[in-house]
């Protein structure tokens, strides 16, 4: 996963770990594919960067509800 600026963020790439937005919970969710839509709305709340997937790695949230082995 990287982190890229909003303006590298190109549709078809996807969310790696989830975009908190406040009171309302979840604005992104991770595993999200972006579209011209989402890039447009981050950029009007402000949003500079967005965590995306390289390849096939599994979202960083996805990771974090693992069950460990044992």
């Amino acid at each position: 996963m990287i982190e890229l600026a909003i303006d590298e963020v190109t549709p078809g790439m996807v969310v790696a770990r989830s975009v908190l937005g406040g009171a309302s919970g979840v604005m992104l969710a991770a595993g999200f594919v972006i579209d011209e839509t989402i890039i447009a709305r981050c950029k009007r709340q402000g949003m500079r960067s967005l965590w995306v997937r390289i390849g096939d790695e599994e979202d960083e949230d996805y990771k974090s509800r693992e069950q460990p082995e044992g």
